[in-house]
């Protein structure tokens, strides 16, 4: 099944969600960043295992926003491990 985007204000799933921030800009004070003004979505039914970049690929354009060569994608994982896409 391919990831649903919840409604806001919607209560959230008992199965693996995404939570996205978009639409911010990145701002640094020396080494430190931080991404300011960003809206946030959240994609329910993810189904984890078949996570990929061509998943999030999906999610960015379905967002509105034209992938290729127009958007690089931190992805943040729960072990706090930064990648680029």
């Amino acid at each position: 099944m391919a990831p649903v985007r919840r409604p806001e204000n919607a209560q959230p799933p008992t199965y693996s969600t995404v939570q996205l921030f978009h639409g911010g800009v990145f701002i640094s004070s020396g080494s430190n960043w931080e991404y300011v003004d960003a809206k946030t979505v959240w994609y329910d039914f993810c189904e984890m295992d078949k996570w990929s970049p061509l998943v999030v690929e999906d999610i960015i354009e379905d967002l509105g926003y034209e992938m290729a060569g127009r958007v690089i994608v931190f992805l943040k994982r729960a072990s706090r491990e930064l990648l680029l896409y």
